[in-house]
């Protein structure tokens, strides 16, 4: 009789081996479903995207707005706006946050797909022109424990951020 048409039984080293396939391939599958940011339905980028369409909705609402800055920002960056707009010292900013210019006339905005700097912090640039000249703005977005994706702070050109600027 060959060995292949006798029950598994009698092969011990058959069955140690035919478990440790399954292991595998459950532990492989285990690993496969696990969520992870990439597919995730790039909540980063729609932050963002929110950010910037409730900006262009209501120009003051995403600064001045209490709610809508808690909603919207991380809470170290999210304090220090409150604190400013309580200072009245947003409205003296020389140019707006999200275009670090006051020039409305902006065109041709483009948010740009999440790179991911680690498993809760990506960051998301922002282009557009302004005045005909090509304008490139970075939004750091983190992960908070509640699973809430929120802006952390935004870098400009001119190697200033907002966080830098609301301290000073």
């Amino acid at each position: 009789m060959s060995t292949h048409s006798q029950p598994l039984a009698k092969h011990p080293g058959r069955i140690v081996i035919l478990l440790l396939v399954s292991v595998l391939f459950a532990l492989q599958m285990s690993c496969a479903k696990k969520k992870t940011i990439a597919d995730e339905d790039l909540p980063p980028w729609s932050t963002v995207i929110n950010l910037y369409e409730q900006k262009w909705d209501d120009p003051e609402s995403a600064f001045f707005n209490t709610d809508a800055t808690s909603l919207t920002f991380a809470p170290a960056l999210s304090n220090l706006i409150h604190a400013a707009v309580n200072r009245d010292r947003l409205a003296t900013l020389e140019f707006d946050p999200l275009y670090h210019t006051h020039n409305a006339d902006i065109k041709n905005l483009n948010i740009a797909r999440p790179v991911y700097l680690a498993d809760d912090q990506g960051r998301v640039e922002v282009t557009f022109f302004k005045r005909n000249e090509p304008i490139k703005i970075q939004v750091d977005v983190v992960l908070l424990p509640t699973g809430q994706w929120k802006v952390a702070n935004i870098r400009y050109p001119d190697n200033t951020d907002l966080i830098s600027i609301l301290i000073n």
